[in-house]
């Protein structure tokens, strides 16, 4: 075996290794067996309720070991099962070696370790699939779905609008003083000197999203006064 392919081998051992102690925390327990037992019934009690797209999809998502495992014994031709919420616990106990009492925390501890290891929303949109009954056993904790921006505060609006007022205040500044320059000018001043406070005004006015009210020209050269 080539020392590329033995590191690539390595990486996907450790990668299903983490996999595992994470759903071992979840589950509360050392014994790595019993990680696995519970690991692979759940695999395999859900998987069977799925259609043959979205098990494709979910399995393309797990580590290249568990992948194996996920796909081990399954028939294409036979799913969705028709199974229902009994006949589900059933399965994953006897596959598990769980009590049916421990059935239902088991089955949500493995679905809250894998949803904190998948992308967000993949196992959402698998767990849609299967049958209410056994979707309430499966996943007691769905994830959360995002909350909408919070309007601002009064507080927050009024410091918004004393903001804009200062920048709107700083723009007719800085436009006075370049008309003032123009007009009646109390040293020389040169011709782009209009020009860099209306820039400046305009820059003060995109600060706060509003458009600058006067054009940014530059006088035509020898043009009358």
């Amino acid at each position: 075996m080539s020392t590329h392919r033995s590191a690539s081998f390595a990486h996907a051992e450790n990668t299903a290794h983490h996999w595992l102690a994470t759903i071992s925390d979840h589950l509360g327990t050392h014994d790595p067996h019993l990680t696995y037992r519970c690991t692979r019934a759940w695999m395999h009690a859900v998987r069977d309720h799925l259609s043959v797209d979205t098990t494709a999809n979910l399995a393309a998502q797990l580590p290249e070991l568990l992948r194996g495992v996920f796909y081990e014994g399954w028939d294409p031709s036979r799913v969705p099962s028709k199974q229902d919420a009994t006949g589900f616990v059933t399965e994953f106990v006897l596959s598990a070696r769980v009590s049916t009492a421990q059935a239902a925390d088991t089955l949500a501890a493995v679905t809250t370790a894998l949803r904190s290891l998948l992308a967000p929303g993949t196992l959402n949109r698998a767990l849609a699939q299967l049958p209410k009954g056994i979707r309430l056993l499966v996943d007691s904790a769905p994830e959360p779905r995002r909350q909408p921006p919070k309007a601002p505060g009064l507080q927050e609006r009024v410091e918004r609008l004393e903001n804009d007022v200062r920048a709107l205040a700083e723009a007719i500044r800085l436009l006075a003083r370049g008309v003032d320059a123009t007009i009646v000018p109390l040293e020389p001043v040169g011709e782009d000197g209009m020009v860099q406070s209306t820039r400046q005004a305009r820059q003060a006015l995109l600060a706060i999203g509003r458009p600058a009210p006067v054009a940014e020209t530059v006088p035509a050269q020898g043009g009358a006064r």
